[in-house]
């Protein structure tokens, strides 16, 4: 299963999009996990077996919660959780602005704080719907489980790609 991310414009979300492709470049993600505990998302989780912690690969933490109105969480759109440097990322199985979006983290003591959304999916909603059916089977049997992400990669688009999403 491929999923393929396009992320929003350097110009709305520099400091996560950075954060984010340091990350792919060190290979943080590669062989690392998703985690199905949850009906709405799915999250990557930086944890691989026997070769030490590959969140120190990334010598970059999110240092604020970045958000923009024009990058909202829906459907199929890419975040960052915790703070105030968490290296997990997850995916919106549904729209999720009540629990992600401004002024819904219950955790925060910032007014109106967001969860960053930096990305969306623009393939492999086959592979979502997947890790969503897994979700189902994790939150019925109260069980964690978890999908492997063999590698994460850099990839420009190609004008195929922008001309077919601009028609969408």
């Amino acid at each position: 299963m491929f999923i393929t991310l396009l992320t929003a414009p350097n110009e709305i979300m520099p400091h996560s999009l950075y954060m984010f492709m340091d990350m792919v470049d060190n290979k943080v993600w590669d062989n690392s996990v998703f985690m199905h505990k949850w009906e709405h998302m799915v999250q990557a989780e930086a944890i691989q077996a026997g070769s030490g912690n590959p969140r120190d690969l990334s010598e970059y933490n999110l240092a604020f919660p970045e958000y923009s109105s024009e990058f909202n969480h829906e459907k199929y759109t890419v975040g960052f959780s915790g703070r105030p440097s968490e290296t997990k990322f997850y995916i919106n199985l549904v729209e999720n602005g009540n629990k992600h979006g401004p002024g819904k983290q219950e955790h925060s003591t910032i007014l109106n704080d967001a969860d960053p959304c930096f990305a969306k999916v623009v393939h492999g909603e086959d592979a979502l719907v997947q890790l969503s059916n897994l979700n189902n089977e994790a939150v019925s049997t109260h069980d964690t489980l978890f999908s492997v992400i063999r590698s994460a990669k850099r990839m420009f688009p190609s004008k195929e790609l922008l001309d077919h999403l601009a028609n969408k």
